[in-house]
């Protein structure tokens, strides 16, 4: 069975980042929504939500539970999620134009250079004075001390180490304070497997589909700032609990009348 998710809603966290904008009668597109956890608030109609994901059986059960709404199996090569998918598959959506375009959890599984092209792709796909609006996870980021037991008694209270103690949960001999301190100053690094980094640079080594386990992008807030000169980027809402997970960052932009939406610096 292809990945299901089990995260709670994520609307919230979207209706707080963009300033509780108004939903009624807008076009929503919730790109990697598997199955429709935007859906859930019942703020966003879903005669005009399109949720487009890699999992098929997410999509099915989404379209069970929200017949209204516009469902489409995205089969797009994904390291983890879809590893026998078909790479640069191109968005399968006809010529649909959408008020808010928003991916929770998108491009942190996915590399540098395919979020970049799909920003601008995404961009392509707004309305005048539309926004796209999409999550990345800060690995510099310190968390509350009382956010995580696993960092109960760390003086370095970050995103990247309760990934890596997460992972260090499942192999004990993991060394994740050498990993920290490769990754210290870090623009953005990307963790695969849970035990491969690679920091600035996706040069990653070969691996066989049975191999591809998981793939974590993490961004600093600056470096996406430079990558999207005129985007709005927000920390986690103070009063969003995202679960237990790691604390994401939020990345806006918007198309203004008259004109494209400004394009990512590589």
């Amino acid at each position: 069975m292809s990945f299901i998710s089990t995260a709670p809603e994520r609307f919230t966290y979207f209706d707080l980042q963009l300033g509780h904008p108004h939903w009624t009668g807008s076009k929503v597109l919730d790109f990697g929504g598997n199955k429709g956890a935007l859906l859930s608030t019942a703020r966003i109609e879903p005669r005009n939500y399109w949720c487009l994901d890699l999992s098929r059986d997410a999509i099915e059960q989404g379209k069970r539970e929200y017949p209204q709404a516009h469902w489409i199996f995205y089969n797009r090569y994904n390291f983890a999620f879809n590893p026998r998918g078909i790479p640069g598959l191109p968005l399968p959506l006809d010529d649909e134009k959408f008020d808010f375009i928003l991916a929770y959890s998108v491009f942190t599984h996915t590399s540098r250079a395919e979020m970049l092209e799909l920003v601008e792709v995404l961009g392509n796909r707004l309305v005048s004075n539309g926004t796209l609006a999409f999550t990345f996870i800060d690995p510099h980021c310190v968390l509350p001390e009382d956010y995580s037991p696993l960092l109960q008694g760390r003086t370095q209270r970050t995103n990247l180490r309760l990934r890596l103690e997460k992972m260090r949960a499942l192999n004990p001999g993991l060394s994740v304070d050498a990993m920290l301190r490769e990754a210290e100053s870090a623009e953005w690094c990307t963790l695969v497997n849970g035990c491969d980094l690679y920091v600035d640079h996706e040069q990653i080594k070969a691996y066989s589909p049975e191999q591809k386990l998981a793939y974590d992008t993490f961004y600093s807030a600056r470096s996406m700032k430079r990558l999207f000169p005129e985007a709005t980027v927000a920390a986690c809402p103070e009063n969003y609990n995202p679960g237990g997970g790691q604390m994401q960052h939020c990345c806006i932009l918007r198309k203004h009348s008259g004109g494209p939406m400004q394009t990512a610096i590589a």
